[in-house]
């Protein structure tokens, strides 16, 4: 009540102050005010207006949502709570799936590597190398370390390293102790995950320049929780790229064919060490052929000569060229050969190779030395004659004076005794005779003819031709024991010096070598006992042998006409024996016959049913081949056939 007091007096006390006051007309509004004032009222007037459009836009829009919105019985829905659907760009997710997948790649990398269970095991977490130069000098010491390592959190037991070392690889040294006697083995028992280590090995590579080696190393092991045996292994490729020796070759570049050349082989940078595993050696060539050298060549390899033997490091060869190579080249290739050690396990590394090229030039004298009918190497037999023939002849166009022949035979011997039978040689132009000794199982006869024994030796003019002939035969198991000598080869060379326009030359052929085989022989017997018109016939094959055991020996023979086998004949000696009846043929086969065994036979006997008159050989010849044991040669012959109707 007090309030609505107070309201009234208020309007009382301002109704009578209005009052009291005195009001004055005044001239508010100038035309220019007037003027301001209408443009005031247009605008509020347009404003008003476009409040009105705004409305009736805004009632349109209403009823049009009302359309929208209203429910299906034309009531309106609930619009006072809404929920909001997050709109997200697609940059924006971009980001998200990167960092998803950054996220999930660290929880995977941090459960392998960080808590990672110890059952996970792989193979690749566990790691072997072997490092070091590639290309090396031949001798050259030099470090390879060994690499091993457990690349997980997996405990590996029963670790073993074994190495392979290259086949020329000599080991110095190593950083580690090994576990065997060949020092290729380390026990490094259990190693724990992320454990590693190393072994420096140290040695000398040797071999052939130009050839690789290598080196191969196995890490075998076995994972915690697992019960069988792993392995990991490496390898590295190494090239011998050089040596440290040097090969030289000095010889004449053209030479009279026939004439002797003289080689002289030097090898620089050798120490005192390397000399015991040095060897030079001439390339077998059929071509030339060595007559002596400086030092001895090796006693077990022909064409070789070992180093230590030489003097400063020089060897000097002599040898001459086949003189069937008139103005061609004559070459072969001379090689200095090497071992790691002094076992020479292997056939040696070539180090260092020159090829020797030389022009052979045509002579004034033509010379050929000819024995049972071949001037090149041949086979021969104990018991067998050397019938030999020596030519002589003038192609030039000015006489060559004062000749002097000599044919010279290097053979094995035994108590100073050549195989040769010297005693009963064949000698029509009585040429002189000289024996001389070379070794404890060689021995050496020369023939010799000047104008003593053929008078035409003091000159041959041009186009004149001389000839000499002798007969010398090979000792047999009758004349000696043959079992005593120890080599199988005999050599022949023809030697010839004489004087052109004043001057003193000396010519050589290349010699001829004949391999003396085994002196095997094979006899055929027959006994023939008549029963009416058959004919009953007992047969021996008689093999024979004391100078070579023979190897893979195998006689055959054909059986001819209308004939009844008799298996129980059949005596065999030594070996094998059979018999096809559809093709009648026979054959012995024999593994070995060593001379202690000097003597085989084989008996066998068959009748002759009936007899075809055309018919004249009963059996084939018997065709013999054998291996030689000591030379290796084969050895083929033929025994006679047996004939029909032959007494």
């Amino acid at each position: 009540m007090s309030k609505k007091n107070d309201i009234k007096k208020d309007d009382q006390d301002l109704s009578t102050e209005i009052n009291d006051h005195k009001f004055i007309k005044k001239e508010i509004f100038s035309d220019e005010k007037i003027n301001d004032k209408k443009k005031l009222n247009k605008k509020i007037e347009k404003k008003n207006n476009k409040k009105n459009l705004v409305s009736e836009h805004e009632k349109d829009i209403d009823k049009k949502l009302m359309e929208i919105y209203e429910n299906a019985d034309g009531s309106m829905p609930d619009m006072t709570h809404f929920q909001k659907k997050k709109r997200t760009s697609f940059i924006r997710s971009l980001f998200v799936l990167l960092f998803a997948c950054l996220f999930l790649a660290g929880v995977a990398w941090f459960g392998f590597f960080v808590l990672q269970p110890k059952s996970n095991f792989s193979e690749n977490g566990v790691i072997v190398s072997v490092s070091g130069e590639d290309k090396v000098e031949i001798g050259e010491v030099q470090r390879y370390r060994v690499r091993y390592r457990n690349a997980q959190n997996v405990n590996l037991t029963n670790v073993l390293l074994q190495i392979r070392y290259p086949e020329g690889f000599v080991l110095t040294d190593t950083s580690r102790t090994p576990s065997n006697d060949a020092k290729d083995e380390w026990i490094l028992g259990d190693m724990e995950g992320q454990d590693s280590g190393y072994i420096d090995i140290y040695g000398k590579l040797y071999g052939t320049v130009g050839e690789q080696q290598s080196f191969r190393v196995f890490l075998n092991y076995m994972a915690e929780n697992f019960s069988s045996e792993f392995q990991k292994a490496h390898s590295l490729i190494i090239d011998t790229a050089e040596a440290p020796f040097n090969l030289v070759v000095e010889a004449p570049d053209k030479i009279v064919s026939g004439s002797e050349v003289e080689l002289v082989i030097f090898v620089d940078n050798v120490t005192a060490e390397d000399l015991e595993n040095l060897a030079v050696e001439i390339e077998g060539n059929a071509s030339f052929s060595i007559r002596n050298s400086q030092p001895k060549p090796d006693q077990f390899v022909e064409n070789r000569w070992n180093l230590v033997d030489a003097t400063e490091n020089k060897i000097v060869v002599s040898g001459i060229f086949d003189s069937n190579l008139l103005d061609k080249d004559g070459n072969f290739v001379v090689k200095l050969i090497g071992w790691k050690d002094d076992n020479r396990a292997v056939d040696g590394y070539v180090y260092d190779s020159q090829e020797y090229v030389v022009k052979i030039l045509e002579t004034d004298l033509v010379t050929n030395l000819v024995i049972n009918g071949s001037s090149s190497n041949l086979t021969v037999q104990p018991g067998e004659t050397l019938n030999g023939t020596v030519v002589i002849r003038n192609a030039g166009e000015i006489p060559l004076k004062n000749l002097v022949a000599r044919v010279i035979f290097d053979a094995p011997s035994f108590e100073k005794k050549s195989i040769l039978n010297w005693s009963e040689i064949n000698n029509p132009q009585d040429a002189d005779i000289f024996g001389e000794q070379l070794s404890v199982e060689k021995r050496r006869g020369i023939l010799t003819w000047d104008k003593n024994q053929i008078l035409d030796l003091r000159q041959i003019d041009p186009a004149e031709e001389i000839i000499a002939d002798f007969s010398l035969p090979i000792k047999s198991a009758e004349v000696d024991e043959l079992t005593d000598y120890v080599g199988s080869q005999i050599e022949a060379t023809l030697e010839l010096k004489y004087e052109l326009d004043g001057e003193n030359k000396t010519i050589s052929s290349a010699p001829i070598v004949m391999v003396i085989n085994s002196d095997v022989d094979l006899e055929v017997r027959d006994e023939v006992v008549y029963e009416g018109e058959a004919e009953k016939h007992s047969i021996t094959w008689i093999l024979t042998n004391s100078f070579h055991e023979l190897n893979n020996i195998k006689l055959e023979a054909d059986i001819y006409g209308d004939i009844e086998w008799h298996d129980d004949e059949l005596v065999v000696g030594a070996g094998e024996v059979t018999y096809d009846e559809q093709k009648k043929k026979l054959i012995w086969n024999i593994e070995s016959m060593p001379t202690a065994l000097d003597i085989l036979a084989l008996q066998f006997g068959f009748t002759l049913k009936s007899q075809n008159p055309t018919q004249t050989n009963l059996t084939s010849k018997v065709i013999f081949e054998a291996i030689d044991a000591i030379t290796g040669e084969q050895i083929l012959m033929t025994g006679k056939e047996i004939l029909l109707n032959a007494e």
